[in-house]
């Protein structure tokens, strides 16, 4: 083999050597890339849970503060009709002479 043909060879093996190493840093970088997105959509799908959670609870407890309402509804409503019943009774005065 020549002088010129080796160094050519040599050239090129080192060039093949520099792509394989940037090919496998490459694949590192998107195996961890990977690893990050399979991260972030575990803690989205945590987030989505968690806030269906809270949407449950706060329909839950907007239930029962309406309930509440229709209760404190229906005392003010018997109280003004008692009301009303005792200021049109009429009232008899006694006169003690």
């Amino acid at each position: 083999m020549s002088r010129i043909a080796e160094n050519e060879f040599l050239k090129e093996h080192r060039k093949v050597e520099e792509l394989k190493s940037t090919a496998v840093k490459q694949e590192a970088t998107i195996t961890d890339l990977k690893a990050t997105v399979a991260k972030q959509e575990a803690l989205i799908a945590q987030q989505q849970q968690d806030f269906q959670s809270a949407i449950a609870r706060q329909q839950k407890e907007m239930q029962t503060l309406a309930a509440n309402l229709k209760e404190q509804d229906s005392k003010i409503q018997k109280v003004s009709v008692q009301l009303e019943a005792s200021n049109s009774a009429p009232q008899v005065v006694l006169n003690n002479q």
